[in-house]
């Protein structure tokens, strides 16, 4: 593993799996600081060669299994720019800020830090992903942190765009909620 940025690797899947996603940053007792974030899933093979390589992948045992889900923790950063005069600030925007579009059949929808929480609203059929690693070092400790670069969100259902329906809500639907007065 190189100690210089330039040397470490872009990671890219196609048709991948996401999950524990938190594009709005909403503060939790496992998100404190009000990260954007989401799970990458990984192959158990691939998720060797990663951690081998320093990257900060995670597993946990899904409850009633014996296989382990192997993970990337990747972080959706917003960088901000105010310093610079307008046009130089957008200029960087374009240049470093995650690139996200939500794809239907016909039409993908280039998102940003505004409206990038729609990602937590829809149900996901797959994505394709390329994220950029950062090494760190604090002390004695290291590793590789996982940033998103680009990610086209391949959606089940072009009516899903707005909201996610849970299914089991589907037979109520039409029926009203109001307050249960039982004597």
């Amino acid at each position: 593993m190189s100690n210089n940025q330039k040397g470490l690797n872009q990671i890219y899947i196609e048709g991948a799996t996401i999950f524990g996603k938190n594009f709005e940053g909403k503060i939790s007792d496992f998100n404190t600081n009000g990260r954007r974030t989401f799970n990458l899933k990984l192959e158990p093979d691939f998720a060797e060669m990663l951690f081998n390589d320093g990257w900060a992948v995670k597993q946990f045992i899904p409850h009633g299994e014996e296989n382990p889900v192997f993970y990337l923790p990747v972080e959706v950063k917003y960088n901000h720019f105010e310093k610079y005069d307008s046009e130089e600030s957008e200029r960087l925007r374009q240049k470093y800020n995650p690139k996200v579009y939500l794809v239907t059949e016909n039409k993908k929808t280039l998102l940003d830090e505004t409206n990038i929480a729609n990602v937590d609203k829809v149900w996901i059929n797959c994505v394709n992903v390329r994220i950029n690693p950062y090494f760190w070092k604090v002390g004695a400790k290291s590793g590789i942190k996982a940033y998103l670069d680009k990610m086209y969100v391949m959606i089940k259902d072009p009516d899903d765009i707005v909201i996610k329906e849970d299914p089991m809500d589907a037979p109520f639907i039409g029926i009203p909620e109001g307050e249960l007065n039982i004597e």
